[in-house]
């Protein structure tokens, strides 16, 4: 199994394109481990558990935004099973499911003076 498919396996149903895997597989392993430079065609090993469930939260919190549809009158969310998936995710790599959740949901920073 390589890195890109072993990404893509923590993601189903749901698939985002190979160069999303990869752009997210090199800032998690960036973030986790130091790494600049990445072969996503190389060979997974569970010693990457951490930075492919991370890629994984950096692709699943893309879909939130695009988390409903509407076919024929009948409308279904996504968006909660997301951050679920998310959350679970966060929990079995040990890392606090907020970085990618932003806490609230909301995107804003708030000003605090340092004197």
């Amino acid at each position: 199994m390589t890195i890109r498919e072993a990404i893509a396996s923590y993601i189903e149903p749901y698939s985002l394109s190979d160069e999303a895997v990869d752009r997210a597989a090199m800032k998690a392993f960036y973030r986790f481990g130091g790494q600049t430079s990445l072969n996503t065609e190389g060979d997974y090993s569970p010693e990457m558990d951490k930075q492919c469930g991370f890629a994984a939260m950096l692709l699943l919190r893309q879909l939130m935004s695009l988390s409903s549809e509407n076919i024929g009158g009948v409308s279904q969310s996504y968006k909660d099973d997301i951050k679920d998936m998310i959350k679970g995710i966060a929990k079995e790599i040990g890392v606090n499911p907020d970085l990618v959740l932003d806490g609230d949901g909301e995107n804003t920073v708030t000003y605090c003076p340092v004197w």
